[in-house]
C-alpha cells in the first residue's frame, strides 16, 4: 500500500462501480419480478389493480438473487474497463498496488453483504408475507375467478369444488361470515392420495360462506379462512353406488394461511423463537394437539380412577351445563376404551345422579339411576372436528331410572327399568385436558417430557408412543429447516461479497479479453455458488448438519477462486 491513500482513484472507481450496480440491479429485479408475476396473474388470482402492487412487493424479495449477480457483473465491467484502458498498469507504475486497486470492490462487497443480510433477515420475509396475503388470503377472489373460467377449485389437498355459475351476495350480519355466494350447477369431488375419486356429490344449487380471522380459528385450528358449503338436494356417488338426498350436512373446508405454515416468511428473531415454540406453526400445532389429546385421554381416566378410589364419586358436566354425579368405588379397564365402574360394595348398585333443566328451560330436574353394571367410554375427536376435546360417554345397563323435581319428591316420570341408559358428551368439571390443549400452558417440549415415562415403561404405552414420536420427528425436521434457512441467508450475504471480489479479480486477470468472455469467467462460478447454497439448504433440511458442508462449499469455492486469481494478478 502506498504511504498516501489513492482517495481520488477510489472515489472514481466507487462512482463507476455503484452506478453499474444500481443500474443492473434495477433491470434484473424488474425482469425477475415480472417473471414471478406471470403465474398468479394467469391463474386469475390478481385483479388488474393488484398486479402492479404484487410486482412492487416482489421486487424486494427478488433482490436476494438479483443483487449478488448485479454486483458481480458491475464489478467485472468496471474493473475490466480500468484494465483494458491500461489504468491499472499506470496505477501500478505509480506505486499503487493491485490490492489497493481492489479496495473499492472489497468495501462495496462488505456494504452489499451487510445490506443483503439485513434484507434477508428482516425485510424480505415481511414482503414475502405480504405477497402471500395478496394472492392466497382472498378466497372469494380465487373461487370467483376459477368459476368464471369454468375451472374446478382445489380447496384442499383432496377436495375439488366446481360450479357452473357463482354470484356474490351480501352476507347476513348474524352469520358472522365475511363473504357469501350463491352457486349453481355444483359438484364436490373427494380424492384419495393417488388422485382417484372416492366420492362425489352434485346439486343444482348451493350456498357458500367464508369465515376469516378469529371465526376461522374457532372452526379449525390454524386456519386463516374456512369455507362452508351447504348443498341443496343432492345426488351423490360413492364406491360406484349412486344415491340421493333432499338435504345433507354442510361441508366445512379449512384454508390454512400459507405465510403461517412456512419458516421462510419469518424474520431472524421469529425463527429463533420458533425453535423454542414450534407449535406456532399451524401444522406443528396440529401435531402437538394430537399428542395432547392422547395424553388427555390417559390423564382423564387416571383422574377418574383416583377420585373414585379416594372419594367414591366423580362429577361430570355435559355440553348444556347439566351436572352428572357418579358414585362407585373405582374402574376396571376393558379393551376398546371402556372403563367398567365398580360398585361401592358387593350388594350396592352403581348410583348416577343427573341434574339438568326441565322442558320449560328453567325448572331443574334430577334423574336418579341405579345400575348393576355401568361403563365410561373415552372418545377422542377426529382431526377435522372444530372443538377437539376428550369427551366421555356413560352407559348404564339394567338401570332403574326415577326423576324428581325441585320439591325433591320422587315422581314416576320416566321411571322404570331400562335396558340401557346413556349420557353423551360428558367431561370432568375441572377438566385437566384444557391445560394440555392450551399451547401456552403445555408447549411441545412439556408434552414430550410428560409422554416420555409412558414410552419408557415396560411395556411401552403404544397409544402415546406413536403421536409422541411423530411430534418429536416433526420438531427435529422443523429444527433442521430453521437451521437451513438461517445458514442460507448468511451464505447468500457472504456470496454477495465474494461475487464482487471475484468479478473484480477476474477482470484484472483477463483485461485483454472481450468483456463478455471476462464476465462468463466470473458468472459461471457465481452461478455454481448460488446453486450449491440452494441445494445445501434443501440437503440440510433433509439430513441435518452434513448439508451445511454443501451449503457453504460454493461460497468457499468462489472465495478460493478469487484468491487464486488475485495471486496470479499480483505475481504478474
Amino acid at each position: 500500500m502506498p504511504s498516501r491513500l489513492p482517495l481520488s482513484l477510489w472515489r472514481y472507481i466507487l462512482i463507476e462501480l455503484w452506478r453499474l450496480i444500481l443500474l443492473t440491479t434495477v433491470v434484473l429485479v424488474t425482469v425477475i419480478s415480472f417473471a414471478a408475476l406471470i403465474k398468479p396473474l394467469s391463474d386469475g388470482k390478481l385483479t388488474p389493480s393488484e398486479t402492479l402492487k404484487f410486482m412492487l412487493l416482489a421486487m424486494v424479495p427478488m433482490l436476494q438473487y438479483a443483487l449478488p449477480f448485479a454486483a458481480g457483473f458491475a464489478a467485472t465491467i468496471a474493473y475490466h474497463r480500468l484494465s483494458s484502458d491500461n489504468e491499472v498498469t499506470a496505477a501500478h507504475a505509480g506505486g499503487i498496488s493491485h490490492r489497493a486497486m481492489l479496495m473499492p470492490a472489497l468495501l462495496s462487497g462488505v456494504v452489499l453483504a451487510g445490506a443483503m443480510l439485513l434484507l434477508n433477515q428482516l425485510v424480505m420475509p415481511t414482503f414475502l408475507r405480504a405477497m402471500e396475503q395478496l394472492v392466497a388470503r382472498d378466497v372469494t377472489k380465487i373461487l370467483m375467478g376459477s368459476m368464471q373460467r369454468g375451472d374446478s377449485v382445489p380447496v384442499s389437498d383432496n377436495l375439488l369444488v366446481y360450479a357452473d355459475r357463482g354470484a356474490q351476495i351480501e352476507p347476513s350480519p348474524a352469520s358472522g361470515a365475511s363473504h357469501e355466494m350463491a352457486l349453481r350447477g355444483v359438484a364436490v369431488v373427494e380424492l384419495d392420495k393417488r388422485g382417484d375419486v372416492v366420492s362425489d356429490i352434485t346439486t343444482e344449487s348451493a350456498r357458500l360462506w367464508i369465515f376469516n380471522g378469529d371465526r376461522a380459528q374457532e372452526e379449525t385450528v390454524g386456519a386463516s379462512s374456512v369455507v362452508i358449503v351447504q348443498p341443496g338436494p343432492v345426488v351423490f356417488g360413492q364406491s360406484g353406488k349412486l344415491g340421493s338426498a333432499d338435504q345433507m350436512n354442510p361441508i366445512s373446508i379449512a384454508m390454512p394461511g400459507g405465510f403461517d405454515d412456512n419458516p421462510k416468511y419469518l424474520t431472524f428473531s421469529e425463527l429463533v423463537a420458533l425453535r423454542s415454540h414450534p407449535e406456532s406453526m399451524n401444522w406443528m400445532e396440529r401435531k402437538r394437539r394430537d399428542l395432547a389429546l392422547v395424553l388427555g385421554e390417559r390423564v382423564t381416566t387416571a383422574t377418574i380412577n383416583d377420585r373414585l378410589r379416594s372419594r367414591n364419586q366423580i362429577e361430570l358436566t355435559d355440553q348444556l351445563g347439566g351436572r352428572v354425579t357418579i358414585r362407585a368405588s373405582g374402574t376396571t379397564y376393558i379393551p376398546r376404551f371402556r372403563w367398567s365402574l365398580n360398585p361401592l360394595s358387593n350388594n350396592a348398585p352403581i348410583q348416577i345422579e343427573f341434574t339438568h333443566t326441565g322442558m320449560d328451560g328453567k325448572t331443574p330436574v334430577t334423574t336418579l339411576v341405579s345400575a348393576k353394571t355401568a361403563g365410561l367410554y373415552t372418545l377422542t375427536p377426529a382431526r377435522d372436528q372444530p372443538e377437539r376435546l376428550i369427551t366421555l360417554r356413560l352407559e348404564a345397563e339394567d338401570a332403574v331410572v326415577t326423576a324428581r323435581g325441585a320439591s325433591d319428591a320422587v315422581k314416576p316420570v320416566n321411571a322404570g327399568q331400562q335396558a340401557l341408559y346413556k349420557l353423551e358428551n360428558l367431561s370432568l368439571i375441572d377438566d385437566p385436558v384444557l391445560d394440555l390443549i392450551d399451547p401456552k400452558k403445555s408447549p411441545s417440549a412439556k408434552l414430550l417430557a410428560d409422554a416420555q415415562p409412558r414410552i419408557d415403561a415396560n411395556p411401552s404405552d403404544s397409544f402415546v408412543k406413536g403421536p409422541a414420536l411423530h411430534l418429536q420427528d416433526r420438531i427435529q425436521r422443523l429444527g433442521r429447516e430453521i437451521t437451513s434457512k438461517q445458514h442460507e441467508r448468511f451464505a447468500m450475504a457472504a456470496a454477495c461479497l465474494v461475487m464482487v471480489v471475484a468479478g473484480a479479480v477476474t477482470a484484472l486477470r483477463l483485461g485483454l479479453s472481450m468483456p463478455l468472455t471476462v464476465y462468463l469467467w466470473s458468472f459461471f462460478p457465481a452461478l455454481a455458488t448460488v446453486i450449491t447454497v440452494s441445494s445445501g439448504q434443501q440437503l440440510t433440511h433433509d439430513v441435518g448438519p452434513r448439508g451445511l458442508l454443501v451449503l457453504w462449499a460454493g461460497v468457499a469455492f468462489l472465495g478460493i477462486y478469487a484468491l487464486v486469481g488475485y495471486r496470479k494478478v499480483a505475481r504478474h
